[in-house]
C-alpha cells in the first residue's frame, strides 16, 4: 500500500479508487506484491539474509484508513509478501509523524495489532 500511495500514485487517488474502484485497486496491489516478492527472492538468492519492510510511508495512513481497511488493504498484502520470502530476519518498520501516528489513530501499538505481521523485529 505504501508503494501505491507514494510511488505509483498519490494518496488522494488511492483513497478515491478504494471507494470507487476497489477491485481495480486490489489488482494493482497484487501487481505491486508480485514485484516485491520477485525482488526480495532475488535478494535472498544473492545472499541477502534479511529485509527491512517499511509500511505507512511518511505516516500517511493511520488516520486515513479504518482498521478494517488496514486489514484488507495493507496487512493482507504485506503478510503475503513476507510469508512468500524465506529470509532469516524480517524487520517491519512502521512510519509515523506527529500528526499521523498508529497509536493516536486507532491505538494499534498498545492493542498489539502489529503482532499479526510475520516478522522477527518491529521498528517504530
Amino acid at each position: 500500500m505504501t508503494q501505491a500511495l507514494h510511488g505509483v500514485s498519490r494518496p488522494e487517488t488511492v483513497h478515491k479508487h478504494l471507494k470507487e474502484h476497489p477491485d481495480a485497486l486490489r489488482k494493482g496491489l497484487e501487481t505491486i506484491n508480485e514485484s516485491n516478492i520477485k525482488f526480495m527472492k532475488a535478494g535472498v538468492e544473492q545472499g541477502c539474509p534479511s529485509f527491512f519492510y517499511g509500511i505507512a510511508g511518511r505516516g500517511s495512513y493511520w488516520s486515513q484508513f479504518s482498521e478494517v481497511e488496514l486489514e484488507e488493504c495493507t496487512l493482507k498484502y504485506d503478510k503475503y509478501v513476507l510469508e512468500s520470502v524465506d529470509a532469516a530476519i524480517k524487520m517491519l518498520h512502521i512510519c509515523n509523524t506527529l500528526d499521523e501516528n498508529p497509536e493516536n489513530d486507532g491505538g494499534l501499538m498498545t492493542d498489539g495489532w502489529f503482532k499479526k505481521y510475520p516478522v522477527n523485529i518491529l521498528n517504530w
